[in-house]
């Protein structure tokens, strides 16, 4: 099982209900639903799909339109995949202050990516401590809430277990199994 085993649940954790919202990267896995029984409004900015509201890059978006949530659910580490340093991580700091712009003043940004030896992949970058202090400290968000899960292999299952940075810190990417063997979760504000 990947990682929305622990990251969905999450996300409805953190969201109160009539939010209005910004998905970045659209749901793939369903929890939209659950966010519209909330009473949330429910909007979707992804590059990659036409189909979208907002079909344009994230970074472009009008800073009219204010939002009580933005969810980056398995999102932020595919911003700059083809940098060839890992330690770079202006684009995702520049998304971030992004969100600070399209933010309501109690608004509150859900992260969640994939965690523990920092490594770029073909797609996406596997965030490390390194990277997300940089990016903490140059955005000034706060964070109200964190965890990481680790997910370990159990009798031919994926099993996810609430885990400790420490203990996570030299996991690989699964890229056999297709999933995070960690997985980073916050709640941010500015």
């Amino acid at each position: 099982m990947s990682e929305r085993l622990v990251e969905v649940p999450y996300l409805l954790n953190n969201i109160k209900d009539n939010s209005i919202i910004l998905d970045v990267g659209v749901d793939r896995v369903g929890y939209t639903y659950n966010l519209i029984r909330m009473g949330c409004q429910v909007s979707g900015c992804d590059p990659m799909r036409s189909d979208c509201e907002y079909p344009i890059r994230f970074q472009d978006m009008s800073e009219d339109k204010k939002f009580d949530v933005i969810i980056l659910l398995s999102t932020l580490e595919h911003f700059a995949p083809n940098q060839s340093n890992y330690e770079t991580s202006e684009v995702e700091i520049e998304a971030i202050k992004k969100c600070s712009k399209i933010l309501n003043p109690d608004g509150i940004i859900i992260i969640t990516v994939p965690f523990g030896l920092g490594k770029i992949y073909e797609d996406f970058i596997q965030w490390d401590c390194s990277i997300l202090d940089r990016i903490v400290k140059a955005t000034g968000v706060k964070v109200v809430d964190e965890c990481v899960f680790k997910c370990k292999l159990i009798n031919g299952e994926d099993i996810w277990e609430l885990s400790s940075f420490i203990d996570t810190i030299n996991n690989e990417y699964f890229v056999e199994r297709g999933h995070a063997s960690s997985v980073y979760l916050g709640v941010w504000k500015f």
